[in-house]
């Protein structure tokens, strides 16, 4: 995953404003995606496990190293997406290395 994130076409980005959002599935390949764009300084979201139709990728991706920024129920998503598509960007995007 890292090097899709780090690839010369996406080197220019702001990493705040990349976000995941894990909504529902079995297994724990979407951790694993959300941790890399935890890493890079992006914004991780998880549907609480009570309102995802299959939970394990949710409950895996908020158990993971503190990774999860937001737990919200499914039905929230959309508005938190919305919030946060509204706030400005203060600072110019940084470039990776």
């Amino acid at each position: 995953m890292e090097g899709h994130l780090t690839s010369r076409r996406n080197r220019h980005f702001d990493r705040r404003r990349v976000i995941a959002v894990v909504l529902s599935g079995q297994g724990n390949d979407a951790a694993t995606g959300a941790t890399a764009v935890h890493h890079f300084g992006g914004t991780v979201i998880a549907t609480s496990t009570e309102t995802s139709t299959a939970p394990a990728m949710p409950e895996a991706t908020i158990n993971r190293d503190s990774i999860t920024d937001h737990v919200v129920p499914l039905g929230g998503v959309a508005e938190l997406l919305l919030a946060m598509a509204t706030v400005p960007v203060l600072e110019p995007a940084t470039e990776l290395t």
